[in-house]
C-alpha cells in the first residue's frame, strides 16, 4: 500500500438493505399507514370469522343428536359417518374460531375456515340440486328456527368464503431465503 492510498478517505460500501420484518399479516412492519389499515382489516376479519365459527359450534355441541339428524337430512354422508361428523365438526369449528381470535396459526386456521365454508356451500348446493329449497342448514341452531331459504344461505356463505379466502391470502407467507443462500 502506498502513502497516497493510506491517506485517501475510505468510503465504505453501503450495506445491503435488509428486508423489513413483517407481521403475521405478511405486511412489512415499516409500512406506516398502509400497515395499520391492513392490520385493522385483518383483525376485523379474524374476529368476525372467529365469532361466526364459535357461535355456530355452541348449539351443535350442546345438541349433537339434533345436529346428526340435520346432517342425515342432507343425504350426503353414509349413515356410519353421520354421528362422528356431528360430534367432531363443532369442535373443529371451536378450534378454528379460537385460533383466529387469538391469532394462532393464522394461515392454517384461515385455510381450515375457507375449506369448511366451501364444504358448507357444497352441502347446500347438493340440497338445492336434490330439490330442497327450504332446508335446515344446521348453521347456528339445531332447533326448528334454523330453517332458511337455500339461496340466501349460499349468499351468506359466499360472503363468509370471501372473507376467509382473503384472510388466508393475507396471512400466508412463503419462506424467504436470505440473499446468497441456497434454496
Amino acid at each position: 500500500m502506498t502513502a497516497r492510498e493510506t491517506l485517501a478517505p475510505q468510503v465504505a460500501s453501503p450495506a445491503p438493505e435488509a428486508e423489513p420484518e413483517s407481521d403475521s399479516t405478511g405486511v412489512p412492519a415499516g409500512d406506516g399507514l398502509r400497515r395499520s389499515a391492513s392490520w385493522w382489516l385483518n383483525l376485523a376479519l379474524r374476529v368476525g370469522i372467529a365469532a361466526v365459527f364459535l357461535w355456530a359450534a355452541v348449539d351443535k355441541i350442546a345438541h349433537p343428536d339434533r345436529f346428526a339428524d340435520i346432517i342425515t337430512d342432507y343425504r350426503i354422508l353414509p349413515a356410519c359417518l353421520v354421528n362422528p361428523f356431528a360430534v367432531v365438526l363443532p369442535w373443529v369449528e371451536i378450534a378454528v374460531g379460537l385460533c383466529l381470535l387469538l391469532g394462532l396459526w393464522l394461515p392454517a386456521s384461515s385455510l381450515l375456515a375457507t375449506g369448511m365454508t366451501v364444504m358448507f356451500m357444497i352441502a347446500i348446493t347438493w340440497a338445492l340440486a336434490q330439490g330442497y329449497a327450504d332446508l335446515h342448514c344446521g348453521c347456528f341452531t339445531t332447533s326448528q328456527e334454523g330453517r332458511g331459504e337455500a339461496w340466501g344461505l349460499l349468499w351468506r356463505d359466499g360472503i363468509l368464503l370471501a372473507a376467509c379466502a382473503w384472510l388466508f391470502w393475507r396471512t400466508w407467507r412463503r419462506p424467504v431465503c436470505p440473499a446468497g443462500s441456497l434454496r
